[in-house]
């Protein structure tokens, strides 16, 4: 099984006819057991915005944003990790696609950004 440990989740969807990326999270290991493993499940909610918006994007304005919006965390421990890792989007793996290869002709679907985390 894949390992995208401190990879962004995302998706890329349209609404009202505009194509828009939607930011789900990351997964992490903290090194100690907080009760239930080492390892978590940061995701977003509410987090997305229009594609052509995104693509003007530099890392410090992914990070700004990602402060601003609602976070939950989910303890687990690394092998539900890494399974939670490879079935996230309803028991599919992600496709993996680094940020930079993104533009306005990415078809919709769900991803990761296995090749560099911005976070």
């Amino acid at each position: 099984m894949a390992e995208y440990w401190d990879k962004d989740y995302y998706s890329i969807e349209y609404y009202g006819g505009e194509k828009y990326i939607v930011f789900h999270g990351f997964y992490y290991d903290t090194g100690e057991d907080n009760g239930n493993g080492t390892s978590r499940l940061v995701e977003y909610y509410g987090f997305d915005c229009p594609l052509i918006k995104f693509l003007e994007w530099d890392d410090d304005q992914y990070s700004f944003e990602a402060e601003g919006c609602k976070q939950y965390i989910t303890d687990m421990t690394s092998t539900e990790a890494i399974k939670d890792m490879n079935t996230y989007y309803d028991g599919k793996p992600p496709i993996e696609m680094d940020w930079s290869e993104i533009n306005m002709e990415t078809p919709c679907g769900n991803y990761v950004n296995a090749k560099e985390a911005i976070i």
